[in-house]
């Protein structure tokens, strides 16, 4: 019999009743599939739009959205970008913005300042200066990088978590190099690591003043891993923006004092470039000298006439041969020389000989500025250019570019990126919407035996909730026992505690028994459950005797009228009980993680509860998704099912 009578349907009360039915269920409905379909898109973005929140990923249908992606995934961070593009993004979610004000004619977003009007429009020079160029300018920046040492370039696309190419291609270069034996690497690398998916290369902080990679057989292989990269995951350092940071700091980020010092050259420090040498302007100069003596990596100076100053400096210092090689003889490069002569310039920049060679160069009086001269990426780039066009107009009308001199000169970056990126924007497009799963899916697979543990978990879970609570209720229900009752009550007992409550006791018992971190641990406890019991024996009992007395009158024993008529037409009531034991076992994480602590027991929601404890939000996201699917699948497959156990049906 129907709820709402057909007679009075159309009447508008009925009607207005049926509506706001209909209203309700729909306000149900999406405040459960709204929450859903968010987790879903942040598990598809990243560290740039994660906290957006949107229901619809922009980067799925702005091309200028998915190319902000790009850079902060070749690059990471905009650090290196910056200085090579003579720009001064924040974020790469800048460069979307520049896209759309500057190509698109889109207004600026939020409140227009004085301030924030001049910093856009700040903006503005330095982008359209830069997407402009000509495709000219991009090929003779890829011909410079082509020729220029990739030693001293850093790898692209590797940032962790996302999946990077250049990381990726790393760990096969190295399992190829070392026939798939980790440890043999790991003894290269002196470093342990939990599998390959871990193995990452060695940092390389080639602005820093000091720093060297060791003259080892990592290192050799890391050289040796970028001779068989395309150009286009490589990018050298950039020493101007270190150049830009050491002016800002020395001025405290105020351009109006640092244009009273530096001259009327200077317009503010996104301009300011590291030259070759010391520049004629005092304050240019001073600021210049300062950097290259305090600043500046060792390596990337050169003094003219230098080894004849080291060896001067040497002498001054240490007076004698033995009190020099008393010194120098010292670990980690020890050095012993017959004579001074002998002392030349350290290749390495450490110890005690590059210490040396450090003062060296700060003595002004012995290595004065007209003695010195620098190298960088970005001056080798300069040079290249003022060899190849000759003047600064000849290099202007190629690159359509509007550079005064070639000291101004900058790399095309924005425009190289933006041209590498159209060729593959449908690629990348797809890569953005699955690289967490893949970086999930890979760490699921190779972190232990998650997979493996859960499989046998729920297996087993299910298979012994449909057995030991069918056959307990059937002899409750079956035989008129007299403590049944209290056998009941005991099970419905158990309903009025939390799991919480047994865990300590039930951990206290398994280890007594020494089951700790075996699937006995896992499985044992939940063999049994009351409800399930006091639901199965509530429908037992419905069950018609006659049934039960006819079988027996045909001559069948109790365990095949169990197995052929009451399991039969009890499909409804086990399947909910074999769909709530699947999800309590998949699901279950406390006591997994409390009864095995060994990593190679742990099930997937432990290893899943161990990634988010490092991984940003969008492979949290991910993780969660990806966990969600196996209980997503089993309602949407078990619906009937589960419909027809709302209603308990009476046997007939």
């Amino acid at each position: 019999m129907p709820i709402l009578p057909k007679t009075g349907r159309k009447s508008p009360a009925m009607r207005a009743l049926i509506a706001s039915l209909y209203a309700v269920l729909a306000l149900g409905s999406i405040t459960m599939v709204y929450p859903f379909l968010l987790m879903v898109a942040t598990s598809i973005t990243s560290g740039m739009d994660s906290g957006e929140f949107r229901v619809v990923p922009r980067y799925l249908y702005d091309d200028h959205i998915l190319f902000a992606k790009y850079l902060e995934t070749k690059y990471g961070g905009p650090g290196t970008f910056n200085g090579l593009a003579r720009t001064r993004y924040q974020g790469f979610a800048q460069v979307a913005e520049d896209l759309d004000m500057f190509v698109s004619g889109a207004a600026p977003r939020g409140k227009l300042t004085p301030a924030r009007m001049e910093a856009i429009e700040a903006r503005r020079i330095a982008f359209t200066s830069q997407f402009r160029l000509t495709e000219q300018a991009v090929r003779d920046w890829h011909e410079y990088l082509e020729a220029t040492d990739r030693h001293r370039m850093h790898v692209c696309f590797q940032g962790w978590p996302l999946v990077g190419d250049g990381r990726a291609a790393y760990q096969e270069f190295v399992r190829r190099k070392f026939g798939n034996d980790l440890c043999r690497y790991q003894d290269v690398a002196k470093t342990n690591y939990g599998g390959w998916r871990q193995v990452s290369m060695p940092s390389e902080r080639w602005t820093a003043r000091e720093w060297e990679p060791e003259d080892s057989e990592l290192w050799r292989l890391v050289f040796e891993f970028k001779e068989t990269l395309p150009i286009r995951m490589l990018v050298p350092y950039s020493m101007d923006e270190a150049y830009r940071e050491y002016a800002r700091t020395r001025f405290d980020g105020d351009e109006k004092k640092a244009a009273a010092e530096l001259g009327p050259s200077f317009r503010n420090f996104i301009s300011l470039t590291l030259t070759a040498r010391a520049p004629a302007h005092p304050g240019m100069r001073k600021l210049w000298e300062g950097f290259v003596r305090e600043r500046m990596p060792l390596r990337d100076i050169v003094v003219a006439d230098g080894a004849r100053k080291y060896r001067e400096y040497l002498k001054d210092k240490y007076g004698t041969l033995d009190a020099l090689n008393a010194a120098h003889g010292a670990p980690p490069y020890p050095r012993r020389y017959a004579s001074f002569d002998e002392a030349l310039i350290p290749d390495r920049r450490a110890g005690c000989a590059g210490l040396d060679w450090e003062e060296t160069i700060l003595d002004e009086r012995r290595v004065p500025a007209e003695d010195i001269a620098v190298i960088s990426p970005e001056i080798g780039f300069r040079d290249a250019m003022a060899a190849k066009y000759g003047s600064i107009e000849a290099l202007n009308a190629a690159h359509g570019s509007e550079f005064a001199s070639f000291d101004e000169v900058s790399a095309p970056m924005l425009r190289a990126e933006w041209l590498d990126f159209m060729k593959s924007k449908g690629w990348f497009r797809f890569r953005c919407a699955t690289r967490n799963y893949v970086e999930v899916l890979h760490y699921i697979v190779f972190h232990g035996d998650s997979l493996l543990n859960t499989l046998v978990l729920v297996l087993a879970s299910v298979l012994t909730s449909l057995t030991v609570n069918p056959l307990c209720a059937y002899a409750l229900s079956r035989f008129n026992l007299s403590y049944a009752n209290k056998v009941l009550l005991f099970c419905l007992a158990t309903m009025a505690f939390p799991a919480e409550v047994t865990m300590i006791p039930g951990f206290l018992l398994l280890r007594d028994l020494d089951l700790l971190n075996t699937y006995w641990a896992l499985i044992l406890p939940g063999m049994a459950n009351g409800f399930s019991i006091f639901l199965l024996k509530g429908f037992f009992d419905t069950i018609p005797r006659d049934m039960y007395e006819a079988a027996m009158l045909d001559g069948c024993g109790e365990m095949r009228i169990f197995f052929q008529i009451t399991l039969p037409v009890s499909k409804p009531v086990l399947a909910y009980i074999a769909l709530v034991s699947f999800v309590s076992a998949y699901g279950s994480f406390m006591w997994a993680m409390l009864v095995c602590q060994k990593q190679e027991m742990w099930t997937l929601m432990v290893w899943l509860y161990e990634m988010n404890m490092w991984a940003p939000i969008y492979l949290r996201m991910a993780a969660l998704t990806l966990a969600a699917i196996p209980t997503l699948a089993a309602f949407v497959l078990c619906q009937k099912v589960i419909m027809e156990g709302i209603v308990l049906p009476v046997a007939h």
